[in-house]
Formats: C-alpha cells, structure tokens, sequence
C-alpha cells in the first residue's frame, strides 16, 4: 500500500506541473535527447506520450482480467489494480496527466533493491523559471517542500510528513526529473554536457531516434538483467547470464487488442560473442505455420524459423566447435545413441526436416496435473519423414525393457 501511494504522489504531482507546462509547451513526442539523461544502468525504460490512456487500455482489456482471474497473478499486480480503480475513479487525475510525454526507467539502489527515475519531455522550454517557482511553492496537507542546491541545479525536495519519505524533482533544461532516490536524480543530472554514456547510446545507434508512436514503449538492457534477477532469487542464474552475455538490447511496442497484448520489435544480438542465439540469428529466416496445427490449449510456444534446419544444424556443431571440452562431450553423446539405436542422426532425422521447429506447453489433456509438451518438426519430405520416424520408434521399442 505504501508503495501504491508513492507512486500516486509522483502522478499527481507529475500531472499538475505537465498540465500547467500544457500551457507554455507544445508536445511533439519524446526526442531521443530525453534518454540522455537516464543513466546507462537503466534496467528498462518505459516511454509513452499518453500515460493514463495507455494503461486505461491496457487494465480493461479482456486479456488482462482473464489473467486477474489468477490467483497468483492477481496477487502481483494488486498494486496495479489499485492504480486502476484511481485512475477511473479520479476525472482530475486523467486531465492532470492528460497527453504526458513520460520515461519511466529502473536502476538498481542496492544488491536486492531497485528503483524509479520519472522523466517528462516538456520541450521547447519558456516557462521554466515559472516551473519551478510553482514546484517550490507547492503546497500540500501532510508535505513540506524545501529547495538545495546542486551544481547549477535546484533540487526541490518534497518531504512526506506521514511516511517520513522524500520525492526529488529536479529541472534540467527542458526536461522535469523525479525520483524517491536522490541518487538516482543526481546521476541523471551528472550526465548533462558531458561525453558520459546514458542510456540514449545503450538502446538507440549513433543519430538514432526513438520512433515516434503513440503506443508504450518498452526498452530492455540486458546487461542489468542478472543484477534485477537477484531481487527475487539468491545466487547467480546460469540460463539467466548467458542470456545477458548473448543479447545487447530489446525495443518493443506494446498494442492492446480485444482478446490479446501484443508486443512486436526487435532485439540486437552480441554479435561479440558466439552464442545460440547467435547461431540462430545467422541461420537465415523460415516460415512461421506451426500455429494452423497447434491444439487450441497451447499455453505457451517457442516457434524457430531458418532457411534450413540443416544449415542451421552446422551453424550449431560450428559453434559448439569453440567449447572443445563440451563439443568432446556431445559429440561422444551422439555416437552412443546412434550405436544403440543403429541409426544415422544426420541421416535419419537431420535432413528431413525443413524450415520450422516449434516446441509447444499445453495444458493436460485429461484430468491429469502436469502439462504437457510437444516438439513439432516441419518436414521436407513427408513420406521420408514418416519412414525415418517409423525406424528410430521400432528401434526405441526394441531397446526399452518391458
């Protein structure tokens, strides 16, 4: 609760100022400047030119109540359920906030904790001076506000007289910056004239732009990924740092539909680093037609595409190749089963399949707990398919005790 009302303290007051800088400022949507002054240690960014609607559209969905109906789910976002009922219940709040370009990012503060930097794009700055008068002269029941010195800049400092806590806002330039971490502000403001990377070099390319669109933006680094894994698990996840070490970063755009969220945009591989991903990436690109057989239960799939299995099969043992000790390892596992089964990998099985790989998650078909999982394998062949599949289940039937 205490955190729901912090961040209900950050709309409110983010919502008064960018309502009267509605009256001076004209939005044009967030430039890729405003990225520069989060931190390059950002774990995610998320941007949005209209904040309340967005999330309106996001909380009344039908995917996002079907997904309330878990227990489990609707316990982690209860805070969020919260925000809603405000936010439908609060006429002010919505014309407060109305069309606010809004960064949201998340930095790490400590070895299990982590927390916000709030960042609006006022843009075209010449009300600054009257800004800031009316952040220092805010006043409010149960806050006092106060103003210290930082460098060339004011921080003005909001001071929660009932849960002892402590919102910093501060106005660089054209940009409003708040944080409950004064930390995290000052490193923000730290980055202005300087050659320090933000974090405007650690999602965009050199003169790139985010794009301009009124959907939510969201924006992984995933050299943060380990560190934000720690929050909620003890010691290192070897899954998770290959992961990090493998991927550079995530862009995508979040659109709500009647039945589904959808989330499309790219991801840049480390190309430094030789990886599956990596093997994958540069395997070429398949079709994607496992779906017209998927069983409507399908909870969850993984859908790979290349231009051919076999080549990305050799793209696979290639890499392996830069292990010695683990391809040693695989390639003795491969000569065992094929000498129990009296088969050929590459011939029995490697060369019939084509384009498309898929593995499928669905739920338990009878009455049983546990779900179930399906590879599908798209063939070139058919009828090759069918008799190479026929010899390895009659061998797999010989071998297994009864």
């Amino acid at each position: 609760m205490k955190k729901l009302i912090k961040w209900i303290i950050v709309l409110v007051v983010i919502g008064g100022i960018s309502w009267v800088a509605w009256k001076w400022y004209s939005a044009k949507g967030i430039s890729g400047d405003a990225f520069s002054l989060i931190p390059q240690d950002a774990i995610y960014c998320i941007a949005t030119n209209d904040p309340v609607k967005i999330w309106k559209e996001v909380s009344e969905s039908n995917t996002w109540q079907h997904l309330q109906k878990n227990s489990y789910f609707a316990s982690l976002t209860s805070t969020t359920e919260n925000l809603t009922g405000l936010i439908n219940g609060n006429d002010l709040l919505v014309k407060l906030m109305g069309s606010t370009d809004l960064i949201v990012s998340a930095h790490m503060i400590g070895p299990k904790k982590y927390d916000f930097l709030f960042l609006i794009d006022l843009q075209n700055a010449s009300g600054i001076k009257f800004l800031n008068g009316y952040l220092t002269s805010f006043d409010a029941s149960g806050y006092s506000v106060r103003k210290e010195k930082y460098k060339e800049e004011d921080i003005i400092i909001l001071f929660n007289t009932s849960d002892k806590s402590n919102l910093y806002l501060s106005m660089p330039g054209s940009y409003l910056i708040a944080s409950y971490t004064k930390e995290l502000l000052t490193k923000a403001l730290d980055l202005q004239g300087t050659e320090k990377k933000s974090s405007k070099e650690i999602f965009f390319a050199v003169d790139d732009e985010p794009e301009k669109t009124d959907k939510l933006q969201l924006y992984l680094n995933y050299s943060m990924l380990p560190q934000f894994m720690n929050c909620y698990s003890d010691g290192k996840n070897e899954y998770v740092n290959k992961l990090a070490q493998s991927l550079r970063t995530s862009s995508l755009d979040f659109t709500v539909e009647e039945n589904v969220i959808w989330a499309r945009g790219h991801t840049f591989i480390n190309d430094t680093i030789e990886s599956y991903v990596k093997t994958l990436a540069s395997s070429g690109k398949g079709s994607s037609e496992f779906l017209e057989v998927a069983p409507q239960r399908t909870a969850f799939f993984l859908g790979m595409g290349f231009s051919s299995f076999s080549e990305f099969f050799k793209n696979f043992e290639s890499n392996l190749q830069k292990d010695v000790t683990k391809y040693n390892s695989y390639k003795n596992n491969i000569k065992q089963v094929e000498s129990y089964l009296d088969i050929n990998l590459q011939e029995n099985v490697i060369n019939w399949i084509g384009d498309e790989v898929a593995v499928l998650e669905m739920q338990s078909a009878g009455k049983g707990l546990d779900n179930e999982t399906a590879v599908l394998l798209k063939a070139d062949n058919i009828e090759k398919a069918l008799s190479n599949m026929s010899r390895i289940e009659k061998m797999v039937r010989r071998k297994t005790p009864r």
